[in-house]
């Protein structure tokens, strides 16, 4: 990747040049970043947003990497990664508010140290906290979003601010902040303080199903569901899985290159064997193609794709 700009200090020394970014993404695909550094501190993502928009550098923001799929060719702008090993988690009142650097997991563990239940859920999904917002992670009916009080973020010009649930426009797997590509700095959660013992065994009940049911990324990388679920048409229906309809057309035995499908999952796409960015993208239309030629409904795609004009065809 040919470097095509300096960062202003200090952040040109801190950053590295033409970093792998399949070596930060789940999926363990992606070209090289122009600039990469890593930061785990909000003031300083604060200050380092504010000096790319006065020097009007590009750049992307990584999390832990967990819902993308970047070009082979790599980008030609900074990649941020913002997360921390540490959860900064601290009690206001009757809210839990924490990093959005911090893992999502790791909350899941810390809030019940704190006496906090209500994130069980959550439980086992890979990514931050500011990245679960953004996209309003969830699963087994539960999300995010729902418990959420207000977030800070940080807005593309380096500006503060802070946002009550409502102004969010939560739906499935979406929010406003995917439009407006504001960051979140740290999230307020307003979580019940139940039965402790129940809430530690729903976690390991979730973590046992997500073992046989997922590959660990750290040994079959992957981005999780590639396509999101659908919505039911009532409030007394449930959500239809793309997974079960991908698995009635045969998506199970499907492969492209180093691409396939997850023999356990039929929703969630692999990096079997040094796989591409083109081949996963390859695959992922076969599929799309296949569910419409045999009369089901049209997928949408949850991972995101950078750049995005690389998704042709996959809505």
């Amino acid at each position: 990747m040919t470097n095509t700009f300096r960062l202003p200090e200090p952040w040109e020394q801190r950053a590295q040049a033409s970093v792998p970014l399949r070596d930060v993404t789940t999926f363990r695909i992606g070209g090289p970043a122009a600039r990469f550094i890593t930061l785990s501190d909000p003031k300083e993502l604060s200050r380092l947003v504010a000096d790319l928009h006065v020097e009007r550098i590009p750049w992307r923001l990584l999390g832990h990497g967990s819902n993308v799929l970047i070009s082979d060719e790599g980008l030609n702008c900074l990649v941020i990664v913002f997360r921390d090993e540490d959860v900064r988690a601290r009690i206001e009142g009757d809210l839990l508010v924490v990093s959005g650097s911090s893992g999502l997991h790791g909350l899941v563990v810390k809030s019940l140290k704190l006496g906090f239940t209500g994130l069980e859920f959550a439980a086992g999904i890979p990514g931050t906290v500011g990245g679960a917002v953004c996209g309003n992670a969830g699963a087994y009916g539960e999300q995010i979003g729902d418990r959420l009080a207000w977030v800070d973020v940080l807005s593309q010009d380096g500006g503060l601010r802070r946002i009550k649930h409502d102004e969010l426009g939560f739906a499935y797997r979406r929010s406003r902040l995917q439009q407006s590509r504001d960051i979140v700095l740290c999230a307020a959660l307003q979580l019940p303080r139940g039965n402790l013992e129940s809430a530690c065994n729903r976690v390991n009940e979730i973590l046992a199903e997500r073992k046989v049911k997922h590959p660990d990324w750290r040994e079959t990388p992957c981005a999780g569901s590639f396509f999101r679920n659908f919505e039911p048409s009532s409030a007394a229906d449930r959500r239809q899985s793309a997974g079960t309809l991908l698995d009635q057309v045969g998506a199970k035995l499907l492969h492209v290159g180093g691409a396939a499908v997850y023999p356990k999952h039929a929703n969630i796409l692999i990096n079997k064997n040094a796989a591409t960015c083109s081949e996963v993208l390859t695959l992922a239309r076969i599929l799309r193609q296949r569910l419409i030629d045999r009369g089901g409904p049209a997928l949408f795609r949850e991972v995101q794709v950078w750049p995005e004009s690389l998704a042709e065809g996959l809505p």
